[in-house]
């Protein structure tokens, strides 16, 4: 089926032109036939209006991945004077979260990346606040009208209260938050840490993992109560047991537990408040550099020590853990869940004392069954 994509984007006089080109030099690229098969500019108030068609919602996804439409991404946000406004007209969606609209903090890479394409494939449109331009710009192209790409200081209220209004402006409606945004400590050992970098440290960890999350959380109530939404927070298995970090990191993910479980009170029965408290992941995580810069958990030697210690002997990609995000945002799924808490973290909680895992020789030994 046909879909018809009407563009608004602010612009100021002096650069409404420059914008009007750098659409129609993309009909030789991104908004090419036979994907786009047509293209209209109006000129209105303060505004610039591109009536995009496309053969088809596939189509219009297809094209939204080449490299030519995160350059027209880019021109758009150099260009325009404020966000634009994106009205899809077409086949309904489908899937899990099908009308819904959610934001997801810090979800530009790793597991909010993951959870951001597992929404939109299950029919949600999401807002994306992050602080790294690149990675938004790359999320923009891949998933294009269905995304609204913020960059955002979320340690901060403007930047949180920004965010959240960026996305209602955008999008109409918040359905669901996921406070996502964090930074780890390196597994910084308390005895050789010193004091400076303790003081900085916790200031900046507990400034995004706890504060930035209350933040959130309260700009984003007044929509989520219109809405009768969900919170979904992103914990850790340093929310739940000792040495999943260091002092700093599970000092701060426990407190994050603990506002889980104040806010599930506070807001029932009208807003749910749930979490994931996923494992080791493969992903680079981000550690300020007075405790010793990012720390990449990709490398096959740490893959390899950490499969070796979880029951399921998995170092699990982000895309494991997006399933439990998607279910807790769906209403139907999980509208009699609140303070809940989804462990997925492969089994931590269950392993031995004496053996990491038990089923080791299981395999052999109903092999021949």
């Amino acid at each position: 089926m046909a879909e018809i994509e009407i563009v608004r984007i602010p612009v100021s006089a002096e650069n409404r032109e420059a914008l009007a080109s750098a659409l129609q030099a993309a009909r030789s690229s991104y908004l090419a036939p036979p994907a786009c098969t047509a293209l209209d500019i109006a000129h209105g108030e303060g505004e610039l209006v591109a009536l995009i068609r496309w053969a088809s919602a596939e189509a219009h996804r297809e094209a939204a991945q080449l490299p030519s439409a995160g350059e027209l991404f880019g021109q758009i946000q150099q260009l325009a004077s404020g966000p634009p406004s994106i009205e899809t007209l077409g086949a309904p969606a489908s899937g899990q979260l099908a009308g819904q609209v959610a934001l997801v903090t810090g979800g530009a890479k790793g597991i909010g990346r993951a959870v951001v394409d597992a929404f939109i494939a299950q029919g949600a449109k999401v807002a994306v606040a992050d602080r790294d331009r690149a990675a938004l710009a790359e999320l923009a192209a891949a998933h294009g009208h269905q995304i609204l790409p913020i960059e955002a200081d979320l340690s901060t209220a403007q930047g949180n209260t920004n965010a959240v209004e960026q996305a209602v402006a955008q999008f109409g409606r918040l359905d669901t938050l996921v406070t996502n945004a964090g930074m780890f400590d390196g597994f910084s050992d308390f005895t050789n840490t010193d004091v400076a970098a303790l003081d900085q440290g916790f200031d900046l960890l507990f400034g995004v993992n706890v504060k930035g999350m209350i933040l959130a959380c309260r700009a984003a109530l007044p929509h989520l109560v219109r809405s009768g939404g969900s919170i979904i927070a992103t914990l850790s298995n340093a929310s739940l047991y000792p040495d999943g970090g260091g002092v700093l990191y599970v000092a701060s993910k426990h407190a994050c537990l603990g506002v889980v479980r104040q806010l599930a009170h506070e807001l029932a029965p009208v807003v749910r408040v749930n979490a994931v408290a996923p494992g080791a992941t493969r992903t680079a995580i981000g550690v300020p550099d007075v405790l010793g810069g990012p720390l990449d958990q990709t490398s096959p030697e740490i893959s390899a020590a950490i499969s070796s210690a979880v029951p399921l002997g998995i170092h699990a990609e982000p895309a494991a853990h997006a399933a439990a995000y998607v279910l807790l945002a769906s209403r139907a799924a999980a509208g009699n869940m609140t303070g809940t808490v989804i462990e997925s973290d492969g089994g931590l909680g269950i392993r031995g004392l004496r053996r990491t895992r038990g089923g080791d020789g299981l395999k052999l030994q109903f092999s021949g069954e």
